[in-house]
């Protein structure tokens, strides 16, 4: 399978400025105009990685919906919101592929829940409690056929990302998955709808060897949970 990424519409409709300086997303034509471009860059990457003949999925990088629900974004709509991604979805869906989204730290994920995504990546590494505070939109997004991917790999810490191993990792994701078992989800399900992911972007704050570490350990873990669950 093969993974493409966009900027979010959300993040690149308030990180645009109008003519007035203010979040172009206020401006319901510019807001109109942000959403359809995403969806056409993304239908670009589908075109672009279709050669290869590979299923694809399509990741909308959403960091600004940390925000959302703050003084600074008071006046967004949920339904504006949710509307939007959605928009971008049906794109990707109406080329046969899996649309996900990466938001960091605590986010309203039962926001995210509510659209048409089949994929959230979140922080497991250090926000694991934001994904426990949603049970009822969770349930209802697996029942759906929805995945998780557990950014368990450190990317935000240059240390832990050099330190980390998958001796040191697999307890840490087997203690969040046994969090949402105890909420009453079922383990089995959970780790059939996990995707491994790193915690974030390897560009930040990472070196090229620390983020190519980051990768070997991401993959060796991969493999170990398969092997270890039978998959």
């Amino acid at each position: 399978m093969l993974k493409g990424q966009v900027t979010g519409p959300f993040t690149q409709g308030t990180n645009l400025l109008d003519q007035e300086r203010r979040c172009a997303y206020y401006d319901e034509q510019l807001r109109d105009v942000i959403v359809k471009g995403v969806a056409l860059k993304a239908a670009w990457q589908m075109e672009r990685l279709g050669v290869y003949g590979l299923p694809l999925m399509i990741f909308l990088d959403e960091p600004s919906l940390v925000g959302f629900g703050s003084q600074t974004y008071l006046t967004v709509s949920r339904e504006d919101v949710v509307g939007d991604i959605n928009e971008v979805v049906e794109t990707i869906h109406a080329r046969s592929g899996l649309a996900g989204v990466h938001c960091e730290e605590n986010t309203d994920w039962g926001l995210l829940m509510e659209t048409e995504l089949d994929i959230l990546d979140f922080d497991a590494y250090d926000h694991m409690q934001a994904m426990t505070l949603y049970p009822a939109e969770l349930r209802a997004f697996l029942d759906r056929g929805g995945w998780l991917g557990w950014g368990i790999v450190p990317t935000l810490d240059r240390e832990a990302a050099g330190t980390e191993t998958v001796a040191s990792l697999l307890p840490r994701f087997e203690a969040g998955v046994q969090q949402l078992v105890d909420k009453g989800f079922d383990r089995n399900l959970l780790l059939r709808r996990a995707l491994i992911t790193p915690s974030c972007g390897a560009g930040g704050v990472l070196t090229e060897p620390l983020a190519e570490r980051v990768l070997r350990v991401l993959r060796e873990l991969s493999l170990a949970l398969r092997e270890r669950n039978g998959f």
